[in-house]
């Protein structure tokens, strides 16, 4: 449902209704009819048989519809805004209260989400493989989690990250860690020939993409020159809008 005007009120009508969706891509609008959720059927807010489930506002939003529901048979999460400015907002109730364990694949884009709600999202996710975030926050303290490695690993099974990087937030050049990144990447990252084998995955493909010229990174790829000859797979480039949200079905 992308070609057509869902508010977020009628997106919930329809999602408890369609008790057997298996996979769902939704763009909502956020000019609704009337007050938040005035005809939203009460009840079960458990979607048990969602396997995949994309959602992008068209312009701004805010990611409290998902307050309190649960997925638990969900695998691939996308959330974001198409457009490129305003972003969606993301609300500490929805980091503590939204419910998807099993999810593999998780996409923010273009959410305005504020330290530590990501961490605590990120958290309740322990089977997550792949990571891909475009939000106008440092990622030092996500690099900080990643580098620990001792008996609580963070993202066990992390094994590809996607950093697209803003470059100003609220006005405040917003300056790539490159000493935490260094760091996170040879902490979680080994090469396929390691015995006996590490109580983690191995980290060992990750993008990092900018909106302005990447050139002056390029020392981290010096930095972690060893590994890419072990098998690590690092790509620093431009992407000057960011995510590209694919608007075709992909499943």
């Amino acid at each position: 449902m992308v070609g057509v005007i869902v508010t977020p009120s009628t997106w919930m009508v329809f999602l408890r209704r369609c008790t057997r969706l298996q996979h769902g891509f939704f763009a909502l609008d956020t000019e609704d009819l009337g007050p938040q959720g005035l005809n939203t059927p009460q009840g079960d807010t458990i979607f048990s048989s969602i396997i995949s489930l994309k959602i992008a506002f068209r312009y701004e939003g805010e990611w409290g519809i998902l307050d309190g529901l649960s997925f638990p048979s969900l695998q691939t999460l996308c959330l974001g805004t198409m457009a490129v400015k305003p972003l969606s907002t993301w609300h500490s109730t929805t980091s503590s209260s939204f419910d998807a364990p099993l999810v593999q694949n998780l996409t923010l884009f273009r959410v305005r989400i504020q330290y530590p709600d990501p961490i605590i999202l990120l958290e309740s996710m322990a089977g997550l493989r792949a990571l891909v975030l475009d939000i106008p926050m440092h990622c030092s303290s996500i690099f900080d989690r990643l580098s620990h490695i001792g008996t609580d690993v963070f993202l066990p099974n992390l094994v590809r990250l996607s950093i697209y990087h803003w470059r100003w937030i609220q006005n405040r050049p917003n300056n790539f860690d490159e000493s935490a990144f260094v760091s996170m990447m040879r902490a979680r990252w080994y090469s396929s020939s390691t015995t006996p084998r590490p109580p983690r995955a191995s980290l060992s493909s990750v993008s990092i993409r900018i909106a302005r010229d990447a050139s002056h990174l390029n020392k981290i790829k010096l930095k972690l020159n060893s590994l890419i000859k072990l098998g690590l797979f690092l790509q620093i480039g431009l992407a000057r809008e960011g995510y590209p949200l694919k608007k075709e079905v992909d499943w």
